[in-house]
């Protein structure tokens, strides 16, 4: 039977590669940096994507956890679709930081082998010192998952369109596990929890107040004929996540000085403004969710009057940014957006709502490509495409290549369920969720046992992460290892439960 024990602080200290390997790794930085010296100056994403990746691999052997640490502000600081300047934004000649690639291997990919590498090795020469390789007992809640993200690997080959189809779809969950696995390993005390969320979060507001500048300046993606989304892609969840922590600390901390409540409401009505820029409708929805359950843990201590205060300061607030500073068009799109957001008769209707008519029509093919294998069950594995069987997608260049759109053959689509669906079918699919949704329960078990309110918060941050990132958006690399940061979080809590150090 496979020994359960528990990862010591000492074990997991910052210290993790030996001085042989230390030599190796600079001897290796150098070779690095002759290989892709001449690229420092292609362009500033490929800048700062070769200066991130060396400044972690010096720091990898210097100290383990704090290169960890620069990883996460590299996290939180980057933008999805730009990097360069408010001119290229609007001018559409952006190049995304997740295009490049580091030999051959793409920033994020590289950054996982980095840092995965350490971890193995220390864990490897501990088992071979005590006879047993380590498990934490929150790793039993990823054994479902493990088992169907490798029956999407044994089926893939069968039905996958490319190898490169195959290859780029193992990092869906592939990144998850890899990262919970590097940071159940590596935070093993809850002040490093608390560190990676005041690095991430304080970096995060500070680009956000760059997106702001911007705006004002005139920059951001402009849709249609004047309207303008100020934030894009993953950066709207992390809003999401950010308003919905403003509001979990005005409820949970409520006797706070005045001076600190002021700032939080202030953050609080900051996000839920940039929030409305982002027009993002499933994200409106599942942070609708998470502000329901953090009032829901905490009905018992928050003030209620707070609970008021709150809710209509934020709505005035928003209220008068829609009408004092937002273009004709902009109220148009965002009126649109509230008031039809779920009604999928309208998207029927449209046709072409890419946001809403392009994701209705991808379930409905999907459905029918699974019809026709007899798969709606088991699935077609990683790498198997779908096709337009059922209904013509809408014309949408912001999600589909032209050859795909020719062809109406695709591999990807916009929400994760129906992706999960055509790649491990109904029953993998449930499986999937369902270990996110025992590791949210265990949360929330040991939420309701903690007694230190900052404990409280940490914890309900997790909880908050898991309920915005899992349903909807793990295809963003950025979220895939922030929803692998967060379980393992919750891991944490759970491992010091059941060693009585609660």
């Amino acid at each position: 039977m496979t020994e359960v024990t528990t990862v010591s602080n000492e074990e997991s200290g910052s210290r993790l590669v030996p001085t042989v390997v230390q030599g190796v790794f600079i001897l290796g930085i150098c070779l690095f940096l002759v290989m892709n010296g001449n690229t420092l100056t292609t362009s500033f994403p490929q800048s700062v994507s070769i200066i991130v990746v060396v400044t972690v691999l010096v720091l990898i052997v210097v100290d383990y956890r704090l290169s960890l640490y620069v990883f996460v502000l590299f996290l939180f600081a980057y933008e999805e679709f730009d990097l360069q300047s408010s001119e290229a934004f609007v001018n559409d000649t952006s190049t995304s930081i997740l295009l490049v690639r580091i030999m051959g291997i793409s920033i994020m990919d590289f950054a996982t082998v980095l840092f995965l590498l350490p971890v193995l090795l220390r864990d490897w020469r501990s088992s071979m010192r005590t006879g047993a390789w380590r498990f934490l007992h929150s790793d039993l809640l990823l054994v479902p998952i493990i088992i169907i993200y490798s029956w999407g690997i044994i089926l893939g080959p069968f039905h996958m369109r490319s190898l490169s189809d195959f290859t780029w779809e193992l990092r869906h969950i592939g990144h998850v596990l890899t990262f919970y696995y590097i940071f159940s390993r590596t935070f093993v005390r809850k002040e490093h929890l608390k560190t990676f969320f005041l690095l991430g979060g304080s970096v995060f507001l500070l680009k956000n107040v760059a997106f702001v500048l911007r705006y004002l300046s005139g920059g951001g993606l402009e849709y249609g004929i004047e309207y303008t989304r100020i934030i894009l892609g993953s950066d709207l969840t992390l809003t999401a996540i950010s308003f919905c922590a403003s509001v979990a600390a005005l409820l949970m901390f409520p006797k706070v000085g005045r001076g600190a409540r002021y700032t939080i409401l202030l953050l609080a009505i900051y996000f839920a403004i940039m929030f409305l820029g982002g027009l993002g409708r499933f994200t409106y929805l599942f942070t609708a969710v998470n502000l329901v359950i953090i009032y829901y843990l905490n009905r018992k201590r928050v003030n209620l009057q707070m609970v008021i205060a709150t809710i209509v300061l934020t709505t005035i607030s928003v209220a008068l940014y829609f009408e004092l500073f937002l273009s004709p068009s902009n109220k148009q799109v965002i009126s649109y957006a509230m008031t039809s957001a779920f009604n999928w008769w309208d998207a029927l209707q449209l046709y072409g709502d890419l946001s809403l008519g392009t994701r209705l029509f991808e379930v409905m093919n999907v459905w029918e490509t699974l019809g026709r294998s007899h798969a709606w069950l088991w699935g077609m594995g990683w790498g198997a495409p779908w096709q337009e069987l059922a209904a013509l997608q809408p014309y949408d260049a912001g999600s589909f290549g032209l050859g795909e759109q020719i062809s109406g053959v695709h591999v990807q689509a916009h929400i994760d369920a129906t992706i999960y669906i055509l790649k491990v079918g109904i029953v993998g699919t449930l499986i999937l969720y369902g270990s996110f949704f025992r590791f949210w329960k265990n949360g929330v078990q040991q939420f309701r046992r903690e007694t230190s309110d900052m404990e409280r918060y940490i914890l309900l941050l997790l909880l908050m992460m898991v309920v915005i990132i899992a349903p909807n958006y793990v295809y963003f690399i950025r979220l895939k290892i922030l929803l692998g940061f967060s379980l393992a979080g919750i891991g944490l809590y759970i491992e010091k439960a059941h060693s009585g150090h609660a």
